[in-house]
């Protein structure tokens, strides 16, 4: 199945395991997913929303145009979790950006964050679903309508480009305690005003915990950046860019890394850590990650070896990744 996607960093992610679908007259398919079952109290979701097309026709959306209405089920009772709304403004956008789905692709349209309920904001600390153990439901209606006064600042819809609202099945999440070592991370982020994951403070204070894997994984990933991208920044030395790193023995708890090999040899070093302990949801990232950084460091049969594992995983966007990076160097 063909996928188109709108944020490249949402795509960077392969297996999904928790799906709801609905579809309408036209054969528009709205389906929800979650990159997995449970997660820890404060950990990052990972939600997605697609527009299949399973009907004989082309469609074509535009973002400007979509409506997000998101709900949650919160102790056996529907909240609403806020509206997420693209608009074409004026003087920003003088036309329409058209994306066509051909039939049986799909559109990811991406899930911004949101707090749950809809008014526990970062001020609110607990009260949201990501920071409360609990089993959740999770549903979206996305509306797609083009309001009179946008055809006038870009023109008639093309043929396609139809009205519609449409409900995501259900899908069910859920907010595990943390226990051991990531309790008691959790525990001093808390403490101390730090949010748990991503946070270099906590990375150094509980280097072994989940929580610190966050905030390596932030620095590993290549966030999308594309094959020839980074080749060409390879070649010149710049990749991967220079980064400030966690560091516990440095008085402010991150040292700076140059670019080129001496940052590809910390990606490698911890990187590899990162998957000799499992049970990483981005393991798949990593690796790539940890072929590329080879790359960098002028070790091209470590390098082939590990990209030619990862392409012989067909269907996600590493083997993808991998192939077409292999394709440019000139690699088997």
């Amino acid at each position: 199945m063909k996928r188109i996607c709108i944020n490249l960093l949402v795509c960077v992610v392969g297996m999904l395991v928790v799906t709801g679908a609905t579809r309408n007259a036209q054969g528009l398919e709205l389906r929800l997913e979650s990159v997995r079952e449970a997660q820890l109290v404060g950990e990052p979701s990972d939600i997605r929303l697609f527009l299949v097309n399973k009907g004989p026709e082309p469609a074509l959306i535009d973002r400007a145009f979509l409506q997000l209405n998101i709900e949650m089920e919160m102790g056996g009772e529907w909240l609403a979790c806020g509206q997420q709304q693209f608009a074409i403004l004026p003087g920003v956008r003088e036309k329409a950006e058209w994306q066509r789905i051909e039939p049986g692709g799909e559109l990811l349209i991406g899930l911004g964050g949101f707090w749950c309920p809809e008014d526990a904001g970062p001020a609110s600390r607990g009260r949201s679903w990501r920071e409360r153990p609990g089993d959740y439901k999770l549903r979206v209606e996305a509306s797609h309508r083009v309001p009179a006064q946008a055809l006038e600042q870009i023109g008639p819809a093309p043929d396609g480009a139809n009205e519609w609202t449409l409900r995501s099945k259900v899908i069910a999440i859920a907010v595990n305690e943390p226990t051991g070592i990531d309790a008691e991370a959790l525990g001093w982020a808390r403490e101390h005003g730090h949010d748990p994951a991503f946070s270099v403070e906590v990375a150094n204070a509980f280097p072994d915990s989940r929580y610190a894997d966050w905030a390596v994984w932030k620095l590993l990933s290549i966030h999308g950046g594309k094959p020839e991208q980074l080749k060409e920044a390879m070649e010149r030395g710049f990749y991967p860019g220079w980064n400030s790193v966690p560091d516990p023995s440095s008085p402010d708890g991150r040292r700076t890394v140059n670019a080129g090999e001496d940052m590809a040899r910390w990606r490698i070093e911890q990187g590899e850590r990162l998957l000799r302990k499992g049970n990483f949801p981005y393991a798949r990232d990593v690796r790539l990650s940890v072929a590329v950084s080879y790359a960098a460091i002028g070790n091209k049969e470590k390098a082939v070896q590990l990209l030619n594992s990862l392409k012989s995983e067909t269907g996600t966007p590493e083997s993808q990744w991998a192939a077409g990076f292999l394709a440019l160097q000139g690699w088997q």
